[in-house]
């Protein structure tokens, strides 16, 4: 269990690592909803690192394109429209480049073998 200093420390870390992340995403991805998540994760099992940085970049889904349907032949004035997809939704190229996640609005994670108290920009 951790204390509250301890606690403390952990969210300056955290908030830190997403600064560094965050300042590596393009503006108008994060404009777009994109959002980073840093978790410290204990590892008991032999041959794992103690503890490691779990990091999670989510990008948001891409607005869907509707066609909309008629009204069904006979029946006036109905309120109730239907809506049909059209494909997949994706954005026309990646919000990060060469980062397939980002077009098509999925989530990226990666892992650091290291705490986060020892994670650096580099």
């Amino acid at each position: 269990m951790f204390s509250a200093n301890e606690n403390i420390l952990l969210r300056q870390h955290k908030r830190r690592v997403i600064q560094y992340i965050e300042a590596t995403i393009p503006e108008n991805a994060l404009e777009l909803g994109t959002a980073v998540m840093v978790m410290q994760v204990s590892c008991r099992q032999p041959g794992c690192v103690p503890l490691e940085t779990a990091i999670t970049i989510v990008f948001p889904k891409p607005p869907t394109k509707r066609k909309k349907k008629a009204p069904a032949a006979g029946v006036a004035g109905t309120a109730d429209k239907e809506e049909k997809k059209e494909g997949d939704p994706a954005f026309p190229k990646p919000l990060i480049p060469n980062l397939e996640e980002s077009r098509i609005g999925g989530s990226f994670k990666t892992r650091i073998l290291k705490p986060l108290a020892d994670v650096t920009r580099r």
